[in-house]
């Protein structure tokens, strides 16, 4: 798909989600993340998408955890000491994860963050999601780069037993690669901000 396409399946979309509504009350069909990207068109906020019934696909994860993270900074204290991460991502999901960092700098007087949108040379370029970011490209694009106190990574990037990337690259190995420690956060926007914070 490109940017065109991807409009159009958005507006195919939408217009059965507007038919369900109107006849079902709720509006069943939404576009995944993805299209809205390659459209280039703003994501809907979390309202738009029901009780989420299509996040198991992915779909409606981008607001979903932008939703949470901004009620998340909201509620949680901020880094009890001064801190300094860097977080890594997907080349999708930089926007998100850099406004994310960006807002908690703003709220917490004692905080840095770096992010970096990993290019997927391991499965191609024109592979983008975070899940298959591979721990090779990570140390291949982060090395010698200065990273803070930690480095944190989200758990879909690890296979089911969280110690391996696809590439078989072990968190320990990630770990001394880039001499820092390595903490794996959830991929929800609760739990990216208390990883941010360090107060777990």
């Amino acid at each position: 798909f490109n940017k065109e396409t991807s409009e159009k399946v958005i507006e195919i979309t939408e217009k059965y989600a507007k038919k369900a509504l109107d006849t079902r009350g709720e509006k069943l069909i939404f576009a995944a993340d993805e299209f809205y990207l390659k459209a280039e068109r703003e994501i809907p906020k979390a309202e738009y998408y029901d009780d989420f019934h299509q996040l198991d696909n992915g779909v409606g994860m981008w607001s979903l955890f932008e939703k949470e993270s901004k009620d998340a900074l909201e509620t949680l204290p901020g880094p009890i000491k001064k801190r300094t991460v860097t977080a890594v991502t997907g080349v999708a999901a930089y926007p998100l994860i850099k406004s994310t960092v960006d807002m908690a700098e703003n709220k917490w007087h004692n905080f840095n963050g770096n992010v970096f949108g990993i290019e997927n040379n391991f499965f191609g370029e024109r592979i983008t999601v975070a899940g298959l970011v591979t721990g090779r490209d990570i140390i291949e694009q982060l090395k010698g780069k200065e990273l803070g106190d930690e480095l944190l990574i989200p758990s879909n990037m690890l296979r089911f037993e969280r110690d391996l990337f696809l590439d078989d690259t072990s968190v320990e190995e990630l770990s001394e690669a880039l001499s820092v420690k390595v903490k794996v956060c959830e991929p929800d926007g609760y739990s990216f901000i208390e990883c941010l914070s360090g107060n777990e």
